[in-house]
């Protein structure tokens, strides 16, 4: 059992709704979803088709807590998950009924997500902690957006954040594919401090509720083009770079393998003013940089005093 509350909701011409202060529990009675204000227009509920077309979606001060409480099997949000899905003993003899939910624009203002173990250890200050993320201050427009059965796709047209450990993100754009089992961000456009990374970054992993393993579990493939990399904004992972003044200019580079095996193939970049490399490099044991194991093919590489 879970608490749920509705503050109100208010249904204009059958179309036009606004409801505010949804609260859902979970079964530890913490918050788990919180929506303050949601407004939405609905242009069509078909039945027979299973779809929902709604648009002009726009929430405020949303919050949302997912995670593993301690000594917990599971993430709090499991239950609810479960509860909207039909039970595993029945043998399916047609094909799964799939509803589908389309939400045109929607606008998410000052809002809050979270993602916590509690079984790990607390995050330390400034460095980006993959059991206890905490976004805030999130601010998105999001256009064309469909809810298929486990599935998320859309275009983030704009998207800014702050994350617990500093590293703010200014804007984000990209056309997006969120599954239970990886995600997909192409024509991507991201905007840091000092940081601009483009151009498409692909994750598999075996489930949402992994992601707590995410630097040893996900398979990355990507493609980086005409992106520039301030090191010390790569102190969120490692202390030693704090003071890290560099930047790195890519022309191009290809990534693959988990975060703490990863592959770097074709790098052609610029680091600082004056050193020029063109290679494939291997690294093994990230995040701890200092620890860090590295293989390289050197092509080409210049420097000049």
């Amino acid at each position: 059992k879970s608490k749920v509350e509705i503050g109100s909701i208010e249904l204009y011409f059958f179309k036009n709704t606004h409801i505010v202060n949804v609260y859902i529990e979970d079964q530890q009675g913490d918050t788990m979803i919180y929506l303050r204000t949601l407004d939405c227009s609905i242009d069509e509920i078909n039945t027979n088709t299973r779809m929902v077309w709604l648009n002009n979606v726009e929430t405020s001060n949303a919050k949302i807590r997912i995670g593993k409480h301690k000594g917990e099997k599971d993430n709090n949000i499991d239950f609810l998950v479960a509860y909207f899905s039909p039970p595993k003993k029945i043998k399916r003899t047609t094909p799964k009924k799939v509803w589908s939910i389309y939400f045109g624009t929607t606008q998410l203002d000052d809002s809050y997500f979270e993602f916590f173990n509690e079984d790990k250890p607390a995050p330390e200050s400034g460095l980006l902690d993959q059991n206890n993320l905490q976004f805030s201050r999130i601010n998105a427009t999001l256009e064309n957006f469909w809810l298929v059965d486990d599935s998320l796709n859309f275009h983030c047209r704009n998207l800014s954040a702050l994350e617990r450990s500093g590293l703010f993100i200014n804007s984000m754009k990209s056309d997006c594919i969120i599954s239970n089992h990886g995600m997909d961000f192409t024509n991507m456009k991201i905007e840091t401090g000092c940081s601009k990374i483009g151009d498409e970054l692909h994750f598999r992993y075996p489930g949402y509720k992994n992601m707590g393993n995410f630097i040893s579990d996900t398979q990355w493939k990507g493609q980086l083009k005409n992106s520039s990399i301030c090191l010390r904004e790569l102190s969120v992972f490692s202390n030693d770079l704090k003071n890290n003044t560099e930047t790195i200019d890519i022309e191009n580079a290809s990534i693959s393998g988990t975060f703490d095996n990863l592959h770097i193939g074709r790098l052609n970049a610029k680091l600082g003013d004056k050193t020029v490399i063109d290679g494939n490099f291997n690294m093994q044991s990230l995040p701890a940089w200092r620890t860090t194991n590295i293989e390289f093919d050197i092509n080409n590489l210049t420097s000049n005093k």
